[in-house]
């Protein structure tokens, strides 16, 4: 008994100060065997193999004799019965951590193997924008903006911005500037981006075009990024929103004019001229804006050609802004031989035309006049209308304008104006009339309306006109009118009458005299005509109002 309460409290010592991860493995694998089925303890695992023989052979056994083994203890008895839901909870508490992969633990039965692990089979990979990986590539993954940069490659941007615009309008914050550029300049070089637009009932659109949702999506995107955006990016942007693929987007066009006219001396000539022509062309007058162009191009005129030059004057003439500086540098170019012959005939035609507009009375037109004349005869017998013609609807109405304001004008009555006058005729002839070119004929044909009022009043003076050519006007005239008449094509144009008109006929009123508000004189709408009878009648009208 004596020394069974020694071993009782050596045993006791050494629970207490043994670390419970020295111990924990064999202890609880030896109660957990015990908490099993009533089957016996496995071998080796008897209430004495706790791990703590090892304090004994080292304290209180050393001076105990030896002493036959402890017989081996009864089988557990069931307290609880099997199955119960209180014994399967002490089990699993008291069951053996799982072992590390690889280590068994030692005396313990082999774990039974694990049963097969299933998982649900992974969702189906989204479609990667319609496109197989030889087009977008093999990533997995929602679809990013290089690869919708890919996609527009492959497909182009007509048919690619349609499709994809779901995708396009979710990475809306992920889109660089220069990405968003490229796509935009894709645009510019197209006639339409709209595809497929569904109406309903052949009035409204069911939803706004791509164009238009485009512009949209990137519009304060691009403007809150306007200080990173290049001057190469900036052109890009003008020329995409002033072109007939996209609608053009005022506030987005006046935030880059703004930053265009802080940093103009970062534009080369090439941007300069391409952003003067875009904002002109669409009429959108500014003068702060031309002036800081024009002094960037004051500021070093030896980085401009004379193509740039004459472009850009006139351009400053579409949008009436007259800077005379530039024109003393720039016009005496134009009156050079040698400068004039190495233009191109849209060049030479922009500098004709801007005299014209600029009413530039003392400039010599020779130069050009021959340059454009040599063009005009080696095109003869092909018509002269199209893109790629310098005789456009603007460049005849600069040619008539300068015809009457130029002093010097032999060379455009003698060489030119024939030239231009046969290549109308022929090309209206030989015209196929339909719903494409019917109003670019009409626009040419009232050009050739107000030449022909020139000659009938003798403007700019008697005798420019030779009878050869009023001869020719008159032919021109009467080819334009048959070929507009064929298949009903007449001419739809009618000017919009001004305001202005409205306080003179309240004057007119006040002086009793009779007049005709709104009267059609094709190519114009006069607002007010007063006949010599009626200016006779309210004159006779005037003594008796006391005025």
């Amino acid at each position: 008994s004596a020394m069974a309460a020694e071993g009782r409290a050596a045993l006791r010592t050494a629970a207490r100060w043994l670390p419970l991860g020295g111990c924990r493995g064999p202890l609880l694998g030896s109660m957990g065997a015990r908490a099993g089925p009533a089957t016996g303890p496995p071998a080796g695992a008897h209430g004495w193999d706790l791990g703590c023989l090892r304090v004994l052979s080292t304290s209180a056994s050393s001076s105990l004799p030896p002493r036959p083994p402890p017989p081996s203890p009864p089988p557990p008895r069931a307290l609880l019965p099997q199955g119960s839901p209180a014994v399967a909870a002490a089990s699993a508490f008291l069951a053996p951590p799982p072992p590390s992969p690889g280590v068994p633990i030692a005396g313990s039965p082999p774990p039974p193997p694990p049963p097969p692990t299933t998982f649900p089979p992974p969702p189906p990979a989204a479609p990667r924008l319609g496109l197989d990986a030889q087009s977008v590539g093999a990533a997995v993954g929602p679809p990013s903006p290089e690869d919708i940069i890919r996609v527009l490659q492959a497909e182009g941007v007509r048919h690619g911005l349609g499709r994809h615009w779901a995708q396009i309008e979710a990475l809306q914050e992920q889109f660089t500037c220069t990405q968003i550029a490229w796509i935009f300049e894709q645009c510019s070089r197209e006639h339409t981006v709209d595809t497929g637009v569904t109406r309903r009932g052949g009035l409204e659109p069911v939803e706004a075009p791509t164009s238009a949702k485009l512009v949209q999506l990137f519009s304060n995107f691009v403007c809150e990024r306007m200080t990173e955006l290049t001057p190469a990016q900036i052109t890009t942007f003008v020329v995409a929103l002033t072109s007939q693929a996209l609608p053009m987007d005022e506030f987005w066009l006046f935030m880059m004019a703004k930053r265009i006219q802080d940093t103009a001396a970062a534009f080369s000539p090439e941007e300069v001229t391409a952003i003067a022509r875009r904002y002109a062309a669409k009429a959108l007058e500014d003068d702060e804006f031309f002036e800081a162009l024009v002094q960037r191009i004051l500021s070093a005129p030896q980085e401009f050609t004379p193509a740039h030059l004459a472009h850009f004057l006139l351009s400053c003439a579409k949008v009436r802004y007259l800077q005379e500086e530039l024109c003393e540098l720039a016009f005496p170019l134009f009156e050079r031989p040698d400068v004039a012959v190495r233009l191109s005939a849209e060049s030479a035609a922009a500098a004709l035309t801007a005299a014209g507009y600029f009413g530039e009375r003392s400039w010599r037109a020779a130069a050009c006049c021959t340059r454009l004349a040599a063009v005009a005869r080696a095109r003869s017998g092909s018509s002269l209308q199209g893109p790629s013609s310098f005789a456009n609807p603007e460049f005849v109405m600069g040619l008539v304008l300068a015809s009457v304001s130029l002093q010097r004008s032999t060379a455009l009555r003698r060489q030119l104006l024939p030239c231009v006058l046969t290549a109308l005729r022929e090309g209206a002839a030989g015209a196929r009339v339909n719903g494409r070119n019917r109003r670019e004929l009409a626009t040419f044909y009232r050009r050739v309306v107000l030449m022909g009022w020139c000659v009938a009043t003798d403007v700019p003076h008697g005798g420019f006109w030779s009878l050869p050519l009023l001869r020719q006007v008159n032919d021109t005239l009467a080819t334009m009118e048959d070929r507009l008449s064929d298949l009903s094509a007449r001419d739809t144009y009618e000017p919009t009458p001004s305001s202005f008109h409205l306080e003179v006929v309240a004057v007119l009123r006040l002086l009793s005299t009779e007049h005709a508000l709104e009267q059609p004189q094709p190519p114009f709408c006069l607002d007010i005509t007063i006949s010599p009878e009626q200016l006779s009648s309210g004159m006779r009208m005037w003594p008796q109002t006391g005025r």
